[in-house]
């Protein structure tokens, strides 16, 4: 292949590479917290809508007492993110709101973590600090998603919350380059581009989970960790990029 050729499969190649580690990251805490939820909250997700819906729609043909979280979830859900959305039009502009989000989120683990060790073992489904812990969740997880994609788009070419879908639309993407006839390098970045996020959301749901089961609620404190970490990064204003 002539150098210019070369240069030419490097710059289409760039742009697909060149992805950023905070959505990466972003994808690893909500697969972790959503892991933590689900075996301590009595199979309840509070971060994804299209599971919390599957898993209400099947609690109540198969009741094991536990569709009033579910039903919690649903319901604070909707207007949690509003909450957020406003306050991401009216502060976005803000120097430090970023960061600021970040703070938040973590608090809001923070108190999840520390009211959930506090009550553990929980009494059950519906006892009142189950459901208040479900509501702090839904905030610190609505949050979480409003900051990925409304936050940070440009820092953001993946979907944090339907992360399969963008997997399918990668696979698509791969294909047509391979069949008309671009560079197998090219291809490859293509692929790689969801590579890091799949990583990220296998490793973040194992890690919750394996997490949980060996400290409890206290395994929140990683995630709460690496939100301050990424606020502390986000003051600098630099993007933390991962080359593939």
């Amino acid at each position: 292949m002539a150098p210019a050729d070369q240069r030419d499969d490097r710059a289409a190649a760039d742009p697909i590479t060149h992805v950023n580690a905070g959505p990466v990251t972003m994808v690893f805490i909500l697969a972790f917290v959503e892991a933590v939820c689900y075996l301590g909250l009595f199979h309840t997700l509070t971060g994804y809508i299209s599971g919390a819906t599957v898993l209400l729609a099947t609690e109540i043909f198969h009741p094991e007492g536990e569709v009033i979280t579910k039903t919690l979830v649903l319901v604070a859900f909707v207007p949690a993110t509003f909450v957020w959305v406003i306050l991401k039009e009216h502060g976005s502009g803000w120097r430090y709101f970023v960061p600021m989000l970040f703070v938040i989120e973590a608090c809001l683990l923070t108190l999840y973590m520390v009211i959930a060790i506090s009550m553990s073992p929980l009494r059950g489904a519906d006892a009142p600090e189950t459901m208040l812990i479900v509501v702090i969740s839904v905030l610190a997880l609505s949050l979480h998603n409003v900051h990925s994609q409304q936050v940070m788009p440009e820092k953001a070419p993946i979907a944090i919350t339907v992360l399969f879908g963008n997997f399918a639309s990668s696979m698509t993407h791969l294909c047509a380059l391979m069949r008309t006839g671009k560079s197998t390098g090219e291809a490859a970045a293509a692929f790689k581009k969801l590579l890091y996020p799949l990583v990220a959301f296998f490793g973040g749901a194992f890690l919750g989970a394996f997490g949980y089961t060996s400290l409890g609620f206290l395994a929140l404190a990683g995630p709460i960790a690496i939100l301050m970490l990424m606020a502390a990064f986000s003051l600098t204003g630099k993007a933390q990029p991962l080359q593939g």
